[in-house]
């Protein structure tokens, strides 16, 4: 992998999750309810005895997990598109952002049935816009990779 697969990657993985983080933010504004990723991560993160206490819901914690598992999907669809030698499209971006929100959905599930201190949100709802957060991301992937393969 050259270098310029890796800036592509890391150019679409930071957008992708960014316009996926604008979309359950605004999701979360119109709904009245907390849904931004990286914030629910940091308040599992915060309610875990293990870990140390983290200052507040914006901590950089939530945020790196949220950004690194935004770039590990983007290096999985990275690797799809090479290896199978698609185009990349919206469309295919969208299925494969469906598909990557179902496996964050088992994740999101599992997070939330085996934390002794879950912090509250409605399940549904956040995982209703998980899924369309992720086709938009894989939307995005797509556009962004589809100027680099």
């Amino acid at each position: 992998m050259g270098s310029t697969a890796i800036y592509a990657i890391l150019l679409a993985g930071i957008l992708a999750t960014t316009t996926m983080t604008l979309f359950s933010y605004l999701v979360s504004q119109i709904r009245n309810r907390e849904f931004n990723e990286a914030q629910l991560l940091n308040k599992f993160i915060d309610n875990t005895k293990c870990l140390p206490e983290i200052p507040n819901e914006n901590s950089l914690w939530g945020w790196f997990l949220h950004y690194g598992i935004g770039i590990f999907f983007t290096v999985w669809m990275y690797c799809l598109f090479i290896t199978f030698e698609w185009q990349p499209s919206i469309w295919l971006g969208a299925v494969l952002g469906l598909i990557a929100g179902m496996v964050g959905a088992v994740g999101w599930l599992s997070l939330f049935a085996f934390h002794p201190n879950a912090p509250e949100t409605d399940l549904k709802e956040f995982l209703i816009q998980l899924l369309m957060a992720h086709c938009i991301f894989g939307a995005t992937v797509a556009t962004i990779l589809a100027e680099f393969i």
